[in-house]
């Protein structure tokens, strides 16, 4: 058994992140999504998707990206990032993989803001979007 399997876990339905990862440093998280989205993530030129066999996985996926301003849907064992949060993760997440992180520049070319959305301008600054 490796490090790794250690860590993670060793089947697919036994993963999670650590809790040791929680308390990491910005760039260390930054980098993990990237690695985790760049080759275990569906974005597509219309959606931001995780999907995984290990619920504790994808729960734990989505906690790290509350993080940063990022709120994703988690149904069964599958987490959604849509409309004004693909924008966070635009803005804060580096895709690696050159086919990825240009769907997800198509997808946040063509995010609207509506009446009463909340975008993270910065790190722990929050506003809400008012139409004139």
């Amino acid at each position: 058994m490796t490090f790794l399997q250690n860590l993670l876990g060793k089947s697919e339905n036994t993963k999670k992140i650590p809790a040791i990862f929680y308390g990491a440093s910005d760039e260390f998280i930054l980098g993990l999504l990237d690695g985790i989205y760049s080759v275990g993530g569906n974005i597509t030129e219309k959606f931001i998707e995780f999907s995984s066999v290990s619920i504790e996985l994808v729960e734990g996926i989505s906690t790290l990206l509350t993080r940063f301003g990022i709120v994703g849907k988690v149904t069964e064992l599958k987490l959604s990032i849509q409309g004004i949060f693909t924008r966070n993760f635009f803005n804060t997440i580096h895709i690696s993989h050159s086919i990825k992180r240009k769907n997800l520049q198509k997808i946040n070319s063509v995010v609207k803001f509506q009446k009463g959305d909340v975008v993270k301008f910065q790190k722990g600054d929050v506003v809400k979007f008012q139409k004139g």
